[in-house]
Order: structure tokens, then sequence, then C-alpha cells
């Protein structure tokens, strides 16, 4: 790619706004933080999750745990899964929480801990065969899991993960105590029923479990529908396996299967972050530079590649701010995810992307870009900024257009470039279409040169 010569602004290789804890559940109701004052619409497309990503979130997980009931199902006294089911579970548990150590993944360090902990409770020789303690077990460990998904990976030496270890520690100190302390109320709290258990029976746990479960992996899902990550899809996927270990019978070749499961899933789950974080821009979700290097050097004639950058866009984030730009460049991300004619979209950096299109020539991508162009041109929406208002004054001018709010729109300048005799190698199409570009903003900026 040829070096850039213009200033970059601070969107270019922005690290993503990290979601404080409580606030996960608001942004399925409204947008990221922006400047005071600043109300963004227009873009609801952005709160949807894509198939792929919907494709990410739920398969590494489900096929663990289907491939894990079918081996139970049809292989029930296998000798080789029976001697899995025994070692196993502890070494997968084992091998990722050393990783999530090493990567710095405090969520699903402390989850693979807590998992840990499961498997010695649930031991014959610990509290495998205290019914309230397993109960208990069931409770604690989606609600502890589940509450790992307000929080974000934080730096396991620091004093954020302390804070969450001793909170843990307290929580499932505090329930072993009460279950010591007065056995007989601890018992009847767990075992509490809120419906005819006919209907619960079948799961091997206790409403209150039911209950626990229920809401641990509500929250991890929706927290993971919101943000889109195999870190929070992978968290829910291991507390419903820990889960299932506990509602397996006592001694079973189950609940070594489900924690071998749960090990597996987290293991999973680090991976696949960190091929997200190698390969794509957090930011917009689009396959990033190393990606489109890898692109760009497997590509055969005929091929076609378009240089996109966004409009004036330095003066807009410096008028509006960061957090405005930020929703910008997702904006027209998403607009270039979308194109057509077998065209991939990359974010090179910055305001800046690539769209490649492998045997197009430039007359058969031209269009595709020109749709694209007009998909980001006609996307408006509102944005107001204004000093919030009393209470009074809010509630008078509830659900009407205020005089400082604004119709905004970006648009795009594009520069196509095909392979040809002029340009033969890929280093030359990237410049002939980056020259184009430039043409394009010189002539009026909002179109395609080719």
């Amino acid at each position: 790619m040829p070096s850039r010569s213009r200033a970059r602004t601070s969107n270019h290789n922005a690290l993503p706004r990290r979601l404080p804890a409580g606030r996960a559940f608001a942004k399925l109701l409204s947008r990221p933080a922006l400047p005071a004052g600043t109300i963004v619409h227009g873009y609801p497309e952005e709160h949807t999750v894509s198939m792929k990503t919907l494709f990410t979130l739920v398969a590494p997980g489900a096929v663990t745990l289907t491939g894990a009931g079918m081996l139970l199902l049809f292989m029930p006294t296998n000798e080789l899964l029976v001697q899995a089911s025994r070692g196993y579970p502890l070494v997968a548990l084992a091998v990722a929480v050393l990783l999530a150590w090493r990567m710095h993944r405090s969520r699903v360090l402390l989850a693979g801990l807590l998992l840990l902990g499961a498997h010695g409770a649930l031991h014959e020789s610990a509290l495998g065969g205290e019914p309230a303690a397993s109960t208990l077990a069931a409770v604690l460990l989606p609600l502890l899991i589940g509450a790992l998904a307000f929080s974000s990976d934080r730096n396991v030496a620091g004093r954020h993960v302390a804070l969450q270890t001793l909170a843990m520690l307290l929580v499932i100190g505090a329930g072993a105590a009460a279950l010591i302390a007065a056995p007989v109320e601890a018992e009847l709290l767990l075992t509490y029923r809120f419906i005819d258990p006919i209907y619960t029976s079948w799961t091997g746990l206790e409403q209150v479990a039911i209950v626990a479960t229920l809401l641990g992996l509500f929250d991890l899902t929706a927290i993971a529908l919101i943000r889109g990550k195999a870190m929070d899809a992978g968290l829910g996927w291991a507390a419903l396996a820990g889960v299932l270990a506990i509602a397996a019978p006592q001694s079973s070749m189950a609940r070594g299967v489900w924690l071998l499961a749960a090990g597996l899933i987290l293991i999973i789950t680090l991976v696949e972050s960190s091929y997200m974080m190698a390969f794509h821009d957090e930011l917009t979700g689009l396959p990033a530079r190393r990606v489109l290097s890898q692109t760009l050097g497997a590509l055969r004639p005929p091929y076609t590649v378009a240089i996109v950058d966004v409009d004036h866009f330095k003066s807009f984030n410096d008028r509006y701010g960061h957090d405005v730009g930020d929703e910008v460049l997702r904006m027209v991300a998403t607009r270039l995810a979308a194109v057509t004619g077998g065209g991939r979209a990359y974010r090179s950096g910055g305001e800046e992307f690539t769209i490649v299109f492998p045997g197009k020539t430039k007359a058969e991508a031209l269009p595709h870009v020109e749709q694209v162009r007009e998909a980001v041109e006609g996307a408006k929406f509102t944005l107001r900024r204004q000093p919030r208002p009393s209470k009074k004054v809010g509630e008078s001018r509830r659900g009407a257009r205020n005089g400082n709010e604004r119709r905004i729109g970006v648009t795009i300048s594009v520069g196509l470039a095909g392979v040809d005799v002029r340009n033969p190698t890929t280093d030359a199409v990237v410049k002939a279409a980056d020259k184009a570009m430039y043409r394009a903003k010189k002539k009026g900026r909002n179109r395609v040169v080719a």
C-alpha cells in the first residue's frame, strides 16, 4: 500500500471504546455516549447483528456442546470417553486459564477459575455428595460468570482484577458459610419451588438454580448480541456447559464431558478473539489492513481495486467530536460491507477504505462502486447540539423538533483502477486507484473516478 502524505485523524487505528460496567444494556436502547448535548439518529442497522456475526457467536459453542451431547448419547460406555472425562477436563480448564493469563483476558481467566473451582467442588471427596452444595454451585456459577459480562478485560495483575477476584471469593464464601452455619434454612431456600416440580424435574436442577441460570445466560446473551464479540458469547456457552455438568448425575461420565466442553469452549474463544484482533478492525468490524495485504498478494487478473475516502472527515471530526466521527466510520463501513458484484471491503486506516473486486474489470466493478457511493450519500442522520434543558422546558418541548437539530450526511470519493498493461502489479493498481481517488477529490468530491 502506498504511504499517505496527508495527516490522519485520531480515528486512525483507534482502539475501540470499551463499554463500562453497567452500561451494556443501555447501549441496547441508545447509541454510545457522545459529547454533551449531541444526539445522533439514523443508522438503525448498526444495532442489528449480521448473519456472519451471529454465526461467529453461536457456532463454536453450539458445535462443542452438541458434540459433547452426541458423544454422551451414542457412546455412553466408550472406554476412551470414560478416560477422557476423568483427566482431560482439568487439563482443558488449566490450559484455558494459562492462555487467558498470558493474553491478559481477565474475564476468561476468572471464568476458568470458577469452572476449576466447580470441578473440584463436585468431586466425590469434596461437595459432590451434598445436594445443597451442588445447587449452590449451580446458582453461583452462571450468576458470577454473567457478572463478568459487565466488565472489560484488564491487566490480570492489576487492581481491578484483584477486586473482582476478591468480590467473587466473598460471594462464594458467604454461600458456603450459610450452608455450614444454617444448613436447614439454606437448603429450604435453595430448594424453594415456584411451580409444580413436574415441569422442571427433567433438568436435574432445583428451580432456584434454573432461575439463576436463565438470568446469567440472558445477561451473557444480551451483551454478546450488543457487542457482537466472541468473548462474551464464549463466556455464555462455557457457563451453560458448567451448569450442565452440575446437573449431571453424581459420579457420572457426563460431568467430566461437560466440564471438558467448557474448557474447550474457553480455549476456542481465546483463539477466535485473538484472530479477530489480528485480522479485523474492531471499530468497524471490517477486515483489517493485514487481511487486505494478504488478499492483494493472492489476486490474479482480472481484478479491480477501489480506494474509498470519506470527504471532509477531518473537519467533521474536529467539529462534532471523535465519538460522532466513529459513528460515521461505522455507517460508511456498513454501506461498504454491503457492496455487490463480488466485492469485499477493508479498512485501510483512518477514514480510508479499500474494496477489492476479484475477477472483475473496471467497467464491471464501476456500477457496484457507484451504488455504494449513492448509498453513503443517502444515509442522512439527525444531530442535535444544545445545552441540557431544565425539566419544565424539556417537558414542554418533548416531541418537538428543536431549532438546533440538523440533518447531516457524509459523502465519499472513490478512485478505481484495474490490472492492465500500465498497471501490471497489485502495487501499481493500488497506486493508480489512489491517484484516481485524489482526482475525485479535486473534481469536487462525492464521485467515482476510474
